[in-house]
């Protein structure tokens, strides 16, 4: 499990940008990509999720802000057979998040999470941050973004068969490729 920070400006409300950071957890096991607990495919997902937001503080004495806030981010998950006659594959991995609770956001830099693979078995991983204008993710037209909008989870007691159910959809609607949103709603 890799945790990251992005950096964003975030949009005050009197109109100026401060500085601020999404926290994602992102997950390789057994040759499925997590975000935050959710499983992504190959390609670019454009996801709505609940995650940690920190703000800085209104001065350099006072500590950082943590709260939960609504995060839509753009997503590619990229895997590349490294030989033709071996199980070596390359997962390259980038995100760009474009709103926090309905504002939008300015990034400049997209962090990449490069995974080694073997066998299902990760042989090694780093990250690093490049400009967002020369990312893989910034050259892909958004219009082929497959679009979810993901509830949280968390205390929710949904049931696993529940669960299962959920991925088998998103599934369908990846394997088939199409542009569609998905809302869902828990109670």
């Amino acid at each position: 499990q890799e945790t990251i920070r992005v950096n964003v400006m975030m949009l005050k409300t009197s109109g100026e940008f401060h500085k601020g950071q999404v926290v994602f957890n992102i997950t390789y096991v057994n040759g499925q990509v997590y975000l935050n607990d959710f499983p992504m495919k190959s390609g670019v997902a454009h996801v709505t999720c609940q995650t940690i937001i920190l703000e800085n503080g209104n001065s350099d004495n006072l500590p950082d802000q943590q709260r939960l806030g609504t995060v839509s981010v753009r997503i590619m998950v990229h895997e590349w057979p490294l030989a033709s006659s071996s199980d070596l594959q390359l997962i390259v991995i980038q995100e760009e998040v474009t709103e926090i609770d309905g504002k939008q956001v300015q990034q400049e830099e997209v962090t990449e999470i490069d995974i080694l693979v073997k066998d299902l078995r990760v042989l090694r991983h780093s990250n690093y941050t490049v400009p967002l204008k020369e990312s893989m993710l910034y050259s892909i037209p958004r219009d082929n973004d497959v679009l979810f909008t993901l509830p949280n989870l968390a205390g929710k007691g949904i049931s696993l068969s529940c669960y299962k159910i959920l991925l088998s959809i998103v599934d369908v609607l990846l394997y088939k490729g199409e542009r569609t949103s998905l809302f869902l709603c828990f109670t």
